[in-house]
């Protein structure tokens, strides 16, 4: 039978034709005859998820990866040929990360690769990836295996979550993972999640959940893969902005006051009096000047506090917004000034929360509307005029000068977050200060 290599033969139309068609007919003895047939990229093969080590192909970020195998087997009278073609580009955190997942690739062994790098010559680099249906498959340069699961379960009171109909994309979390090297996770849909390990706390790391599934026992299960990652300082987008103060130096006078014996998770920002604001440079809050949300922790004692405290403010002429404390009172409240809108106006009032504990205040703004959020429960929700917005408001401050106390965990998003989305986002952290 010579219809297997007949296709290199083909020239002219007939080339043209498989090529469109996916197809040939032969005949192994007349013209006469339809004969059998050779069927390409027929998409009968299982196809599944690997993960590839980027250090060991040596990838940059914009390399392209280009997977070619070509296989043929026949069936009875017929004869079948298997084309796997396929083209991923590196990104960088897959090459910070040492890690790259490329779907859909058909089962099999391969035993080489091509790489085509941003500039140079293209070049072949040697693999050894045996690709196995239903299961995440690792890179053998990866020394990648499954260890141990983390379930995370809703705290007290926001239990209902996983039960609500409702999707949630695109969530942050902090787990706790104790005693492997450089993690990562696997969730129920095969994504695998990177993180990034808190510099102030060697078993906290941050991740971002693409899709939040719960189980059947309302709890968020997710894989563990230890020696997953070549790095765990990756800098991941958690939102459109994070600060988790793991860095930051306390101050002599607030080491020496006991301020800074306790934090949320990982480390904290600790004042006094002596220290300044920290600043968030080349940043702006607000997106298309209208939508904004913030979360953020914080600790301090009213008997504490010198008449007037600011949280976290960003404002230019007259224009922004402001969380702060003001007179003796054990509360704080949301300051907003928009362009021809409101000016000094005051929304979302807490009591009670300047106790010397920590607590969670989060802020949504969406257009004319603001809602907040105490501890990850509804505390107001409001309608206000925003004319023109809060476009000239940047660079947001963190602890203006005279706060005593403690900030931490201080995310920025879009706004466009629902309500059941905040509240989530505050219990996923609760769990993991609980734990």
């Amino acid at each position: 039978m010579e219809c297997l290599g007949m296709k290199k033969y083909l020239t002219g139309a007939a080339l043209a034709f498989t090529a469109a068609a996916g197809f040939i007919g032969c005949s192994s003895t007349s013209s006469d005859t339809a004969g059998i047939f050779i069927e390409t990229n027929t998409g009968n093969k299982q196809t599944a998820r690997i993960a590839v080590s980027t250090t060991s192909l040596d990838l940059s970020a914009g390399d392209t990866i280009v997977i070619h195998k070509e296989t043929a087997d026949t069936i009875g009278d017929t004869a079948y040929v298997s084309i796997v073609n396929l083209l991923r580009i590196a990104d960088s955190i897959e090459c910070v990360s040492g890690i790259m997942v490329i779907d859909s690739v058909p089962v099999g062994l391969y035993d080489s690769v091509q790489i085509h790098p941003v500039s140079g010559k293209a070049r072949s680099a040697s693999v050894n990836w045996s690709i196995a249906a239903d299961t995440l498959n690792f890179d053998s340069a990866l020394d990648a295996s499954f260890d141990g699961v983390v379930a995370i379960a809703l705290p007290q009171g926001f239990e209902n979550l996983a039960s609500a109909d409702e999707k949630f994309e695109d969530m942050p979390i902090a787990v706790r993972i104790e005693g492997l090297n450089k993690p990562c996770l696997q969730d129920f849909d095969g994504n695998v999640i990177l993180l990034d390990r808190s510099r102030g706390d060697s078993t906290l790391y941050w991740g971002v959940l693409p899709h939040v599934i719960f189980n059947e026992s309302g709890e968020i299960q997710l894989d563990i893969i230890s020696n997953c990652q070549a790095n765990n300082n990756l800098n991941l987008v958690l939102g459109r902005h994070a600060e988790h103060f793991d860095d930051f130096e306390t101050s002599e006078a607030a080491q020496n006051s006991g301020l800074a014996l306790t934090s949320v998770m990982g480390g904290a920002r600790w004042t006094d009096s002596t220290d300044s604001w920290t600043y968030i440079d080349n940043f702006a809050p607000f997106v298309d000047e209208h939508y904004m949300a913030l979360s953020v922790w914080f600790n301090m004692d009213s008997l504490q506090i010198d008449g007037y405290v600011q949280i976290a403010s960003a404002k230019k002429d007259s224009v922004g917004f402001t969380i702060q404390q003001r007179g003796s009172t054990n509360a704080i409240n949301l300051r907003l000034d928009a362009e021809h809108g409101v000016y000094n106006k005051v929304y979302g009032r807490a009591d009670g929360v300047l106790d010397n504990e920590w607590h969670n205040y989060s802020v949504k703004i969406f257009g004319d509307s603001v809602t907040t959020f105490v501890d990850g429960v509804l505390n107001t929700r409001e309608t206000f005029d925003s004319g023109d917005g809060f476009g000239k408001a940047f660079n947001p401050g963190i602890g203006y000068k005279g706060t005593r106390g403690g900030i931490d965990e201080l995310f920025f998003f879009d706004g466009t977050q629902s309500e059941n989305w905040m509240r989530l986002f505050y219990a996923l952290q609760a769990a993991a200060r609980q734990d």
